[in-house]
């Protein structure tokens, strides 16, 4: 764009000198550094003489008046930088004067920087006013009026509470004043009026925001710069608007007709828009079998019953805003402003006469969020107007997906999508559905419930729970929603009439995750390309502009210890009476773990979750990664625990990912679900072999009573393989191996020896061998009170075999010969808890001696752990 041209500059000029406004005085305080007195004649001013960015963002300066072209500059370009057609960009935190300089002399306008993102953010105008209405500083009344004067960037807004922007500005607030209008003070009726009154009459808040006027703070008790009475007629109109109709809308555009660049673009952009809004109109009215109210009979309503949109110039970071007439915020008309100032409104426009098509579908997507809000404002429902501002942003936000489904830079990724068309593309805006709103849902907002997920963003973030009913449950989902809102109900009752939220959000859940690369739970990447998810937050461990974020994966990591404990879900709130943790109804909580440590073999999972049956809304499910493949979701919301042996190939853990959610929608009866502090769900671990043990055993037995007696079994190459389990421990039975056994014996002249058949081991009908270990894992009983199993003993550690064996007695003249099954101990302890796993969790190896009754008794054996 060429905004530097005289032409642009003479259109500006003479529509802010027929805005008309009053000055107010201005008082010092913390905020933007008010810029220093101008060396320009009195009518050369910069439009807005005032805004705020937060670090990244881009807004337009304006040089009214100004007869020739201006230079720009930066006071501190550090903070801001300003290029040759007035674009501000915010650098860091901070204060700058921009000054515009022509033949004629010079303007300046104040721009306040701010951190909007990460862990060290200013706070926002929104919660410095909360905070003092809190504290009894100020308040309902004012409170409210500096809230709308933050959303209108108005510079009224005293110094005490101008702080950094919100994430989104906050439009519904301007629903909100016009219901209280009546309500309300006659002096704060007066500054509040020109809120509602559209950009083409003099009075309008939207007209006199870039008059110039005042370039600093003013004080909280400063009179009004309006009249209790607007001039509606055609004595109040600014100069330079002209209007476009396209069936039931028009479009208001600034065109002096001098042939300037400004102009044109905003003729073409006033083309392209009525153009796009018929056919947006009928998607939107389609879906819900709804119609945008009439503004027919109301004063200042543009000259007629059509539904108006003004191209003007609004708060930096808006796009566009639909603004109520005043005294109304349900079964009310409205008008819609898109903001010329705005990267994206002016990229658009700059484009709009050489490359219509491009532009198309941005176009409709900023069409669509304002045209569901007219469509809102229509509607009589169930619950006052603030209690919806959520709702009515989250499904405005999801519109633009209705409306266009699918866009070329679609695609997810950081935030930073309103950056300036010339950095990112144009279709920056279209990342909104995949970026910004997106990522602060991940970040911090699915940990809140639903209606409350991310502060400051009103509703916006939550966008894509909508997007998931419609793609996933198709329009009639959404009709119905809003049907039941007309029939009385409230937002989440009408949720609740209109789908199974005890099926939907459980699956709405594990969409989230989004691993684009290892394709594990990638519904938003297959459905619509996104290719950012919380599988991102987590692999990246850092949030908003780089700040860091407790959402991480947890490694599994015994680091050299035998075992160890892990506690999940610790990112939940914590109730501060009980002291436990809470899922909140309509959240989700998320758990990444990484087994990184090769010494891990038994894991162990406490769901205490599973032992509730009253858990009715609660699901816990679980996707494995093993062997290199992510499985199928499972549900194990009803498994009190899970115990898994990463010795064997089928369940060797890599990565597991644990999503709990609590689907819950009841107003009347709701309340976070609570999970002990003193018994978490946690995950713990060994080192002790799970699988299957190798080795050999012996046994020997010797003795002099009736006389010398030497018996020997044992058991060569011997395999014990895991047939069963309890919690925390494991049955381990022959499989393989050799078992062999003989002895002799002399009574008197007589000798007798016996000769077993050498066999393999085996485990049916009845194993020869049978190992019975406690695995070393903390089951959490130890905080309720009860023993914990001991720690790595055995509760069996036996190995009997029933061989056939030839006996042979010989004794003087007479040699006596049978055959037949005969018993052999070949392991064999007295008390198995005695005798331990080895430190390292890899062998089992003992000596057992006992000496009785004049036999004497040895049984030693070694076994390893296998690893498959």
């Amino acid at each position: 764009m060429t905004h530097r041209s005289t032409f642009a500059s003479a259109v500006l000029a003479l529509l802010l000198a027929a805005c008309g406004g009053g000055g107010s005085d201005t008082g010092g305080g913390d905020g933007i550094d008010a810029p220093p007195p101008t060396t320009t004649a009195p009518q050369f001013t910069l439009a807005p003489a005032r805004a705020k960015l937060g670090v990244g963002e881009s807004t337009l300066l304006f040089a009214a008046r100004a007869p020739t072209a201006v230079i720009w500059s930066s006071s501190n370009s550090g903070v801001a930088t300003v290029d040759a057609a007035g674009n501000v960009q915010g650098v860091a935190r901070g204060s700058a004067v921009i000054t515009a300089t022509s033949s004629a002399g010079a303007a300046s306008a104040a721009v306040g920087v701010f951190r909007t993102m990460g862990a060290d953010r200013d706070p926002t105008s929104t919660k410095l006013i909360a905070a003092a209405l809190a504290a009894g500083t100020i308040d309902a009344e004012q409170a409210l009026l500096y809230r709308v004067w933050t959303a209108m960037g108005d510079p009224r807004l005293p110094a005490a509470y101008d702080g950094a922007p919100d994430a989104a500005p906050n439009h519904m607030i301007l629903r909100e004043a016009s219901a209280r209008m009546a309500s309300l003070a006659a002096a704060t009726q007066a500054l509040l009026r020109p809120v509602f009154v559209p950009p083409i009459y003099a009075q309008s808040a939207f007209a006199q925001k870039n008059a110039g006027s005042s370039n600093g703070h003013t004080k909280g008790g400063d009179a009004p710069r309006q009249a209790t009475t607007v001039n509606c007629d055609a004595s109040g109109l600014a100069l330079g608007w002209r209007k476009l109709t396209a069936g039931k809308f028009n479009v208001f555009y600034v065109d002096l007709g001098l042939g300037d660049s400004y102009s044109a673009e905003n003729r073409a952009l006033a083309t392209a828009v009525a153009a796009t809004i018929e056919g947006v109109y009928a998607a939107e009215t389609g879906l819900l079998g709804r119609t945008a109210k009439s503004d027919s009979g109301l004063p200042c309503n543009g000259g007629d019953d059509g539904i108006d949109i003004y191209l003007g110039t609004a708060e930096a970071r808006t796009v566009a805003q639909t603004v109520p007439y005043e005294g109304r915020c349900a079964d009310t008309a409205g008008f819609i402003v898109l903001n010329s100032s705005h990267a994206l409104v002016r990229g658009i426009a700059a484009r709009a006469v050489t490359a219509a098509a491009e532009v198309r579908d941005v176009l409709r997507q900023v069409l669509a969020h304002e045209v569901m809000h007219l469509l809102q404002m229509a509607m009589s429902r169930g619950g006052d107007c603030a209690n919806l501002e959520w709702f009515d942003e989250a499904t405005a936000e999801w519109a633009m997906d209705f409306v266009v489904p699918q866009i070329a830079s679609g695609n997810g990724g950081e935030p930073g999508i309103e950056d300036g068309l010339t950095k990112v593309g144009l279709f920056s805006f279209a990342k909104r559905r995949s970026g910004q709103f997106l990522a602060q849902y991940l970040y911090t907002g699915h940990m809140r419930s639903l209606e409350k997920g991310v502060a400051d963003s009103f509703g916006y973030a939550d966008y894509l729970f909508f997007q998931y009913l419609h793609r996933k449950h198709g329009n009639a989902a959404i009709k119905r929603i809003f049907d039941a809102m007309a029939g009385g109900a409230g937002d989440l009752e009408a949720i609740a009439a209109a789908v199974d939220m005890k099926a939907v959000w459980p699956e709405f859940a594990l969409t989230l995750w989004n691993d684009v690369a290892g394709k594990a739970l990638d519904y938003w990447n297959t459905e619509d390309k996104y290719d950012f998810g919380l599988w991102d937050v987590f692999a990246h461990s850092r949030s908003l502009l780089g700040a860091p974020t407790n959402l991480k994966p947890l490694e599994i990591d015994q680091r050299g210890q035998p075992r160890a404990t892990f506690t999940l879900l610790d990112n939940a709130l914590i109730d501060s009476k009980s002291g436990n943790y809470e899922i909140a109804p309509r959240s989700m909580f998320y758990e990444h773990l990484k087994f990184t440590d090769a010494t891990v073999s038994s894991v162990y999972l406490l769901n205490p979750i599973g032992a509730n049956p009253n858990a009715e809304f609660m699901k816990v499910q679980v996707v494995m990664k093993i062997g290199g493949e992510w499985k199928p979701a499972e549900d194990w919301t009803r498994a009190p625990f899970k115990q898994f042996c990463r010795d064997k190939k089928s369940e060797r853990l890599e990565e597991m990912l644990i999503v709990v959610s609590n689907s819950e929608v009841d107003r009347l009866s709701e309340r976070p679900y609570p999970i002990p502090k003193l018994l978490p769900m946690r995950i713990s671990t060994s080192n002790v072999g799970c699988w299957k043990w190798q080795g050999a055993a012996s046994y020997t037995a010797t003795g002099t009573i009736p006389g010398p007696t030497t018996s020997n079994a044992r058991a060569d190459d011997v395999t014990f393989e895991a047939v069963s389990s309890v919690p925390g421990a494991i049955v381990f039975e022959t499989t393989a191996g050799s078992i062999s056994a003989s002895s002799r014996s002399e009574l008197g002249l007589c000798t007798i020896t016996a000769a077993a058949v050498r066999r393999p081991a085996a485990r049916l009908p009845v194993p020869d061998g049978t190992i019975y270990a406690d695995l070393d894992l903390d089951l959490g009983f130890g905080a309720i009170g009860a023993t914990e199993p001991i720690a790595r003993n055995f509760r069996t550690l036996s190995g009997l075999s029933t061989l056939v064996t030839n006996v042979t007695e010989v004794c003087p003249g007479q040699t006596l010969t049978s055959i037949g099954p005969q018993s052999w101990d070949w392991l064999r302890v007295d008390d198995p808890a005695l005798y331990n796993v080895s430190a390292d969790g890899r062998t089992l190896e003992g000596r057992f001696t006992s000496s009785a009754f004049g036999t004497s008794i040895l049984s030693t054996w070694r076994f390893t752990a296998v690893r498959e």
